[in-house]
């Protein structure tokens, strides 16, 4: 076991024979902060003179932190209640991709005595739905135990639209209007906005496909849908919103991009230098001449 930075009180405190210890979790990304406990009742510790409280974890954790002689991969599987939504808005944004995790031990009842590492690495494998969200904490050396390549070779880009990696900002292309008139169609689950002539019609048919729009006022205020495809002046929606859409609400679009070399990054947004995509891979059919 690696030798620990701790203080004279904290080890003592060790050695009683039912000493009341608890975890502390510090999650950190660029926008999201998470403190955590595994006690069940919330925490205030003093760090650096500054108090900061820890509420406690809602989920559970598998295959515990724990430090090993050998070279294997220290991680846990964690399942984690998905009730404000932020970790799963976060996620399908590429905000927790590599968040920082530290985890530490502490005495609840001598907070004084200080806390003891005993993790410290990064979120991995995240995926949620409705009820839970679920990953991996991987230690610091996890990148050992991943597949390499990184990047799986294939013909279209790799970068998420408007990502650092893509290097695009789509606030250059992104519109705000506010509905004039629009209808819905009962018999699916789409939604066809007519968003008015100055905003889409001045555009080919599905200039906007895999662009979003999204609700700045009104009952869905902060609500985005994919778009699945664009005509004249109608918009047609990967889904409804929650709420009533009326006139007079506004909304901001922008166009989508399918992920291809010329047709895309050339052509419509001139970025071709950050395209990630091998295009000129030929497809089985033509490789293996079927």
């Amino acid at each position: 076991m690696a030798i620990r930075n701790i203080s004279s009180a904290f080890y003592q405190r060790l050695q009683e024979a039912s000493p009341q210890i608890a975890e502390l979790i510090d999650v950190d990304a660029p926008g999201f902060v998470a403190r955590w406990t595994t006690h069940n009742r919330p925490l205030t510790v003093t760090r650096s003179g500054v108090d900061t409280r820890y509420t406690p974890f809602k989920g559970h954790a598998s295959s515990a932190m724990e430090d090993s002689t050998d070279l294997s991969v220290a991680q846990a599987n964690f399942v984690l209640e998905n009730t404000s939504g932020d970790l799963s808005r976060l996620m399908a944004a590429g905000q927790l991709d590599d968040a920082a995790v530290v985890v530490w031990k502490f005495h609840i009842d001598t907070p004084g005595a200080g806390r003891m590492e005993m993790f410290r690495g990064t979120l991995a494998g995240m995926s949620y739905n409705r009820k839970a969200v679920q990953g991996q904490a991987r230690n610091m050396w996890g990148s050992v135990d991943i597949d390499w390549p990184l990047y799986v070779y294939q013909g279209g880009c790799v970068w998420r639209f408007g990502s650092a990696g893509c290097g695009f900002n789509t606030a250059s292309v992104t519109m705000v209007h506010t509905f004039a008139a629009l209808a819905q169609i009962t018999s699916s689950a789409l939604l066809v906005v007519n968003t008015g002539t100055y905003t889409t019609s001045g555009y080919g048919a599905n200039h906007f496909q895999y662009g979003k729009l999204t609700m700045l006022t009104g009952a869905n205020s902060g609500q985005s849908r994919t778009i699945r495809a664009s005509t004249g002046d109608l918009v047609f929606m990967s889904h409804r919103f929650p709420g009533a859409v009326n006139s007079g609400d506004s909304f901001s679009v922008y166009p989508g991009c399918r992920k291809r070399r010329d047709a895309d990054c050339t052509s419509k947004y001139n970025n071709a230098a950050n395209y990630n995509g091998y295009d000129l891979i030929p497809i089985a059919e033509d490789l293996f001449g079927v």
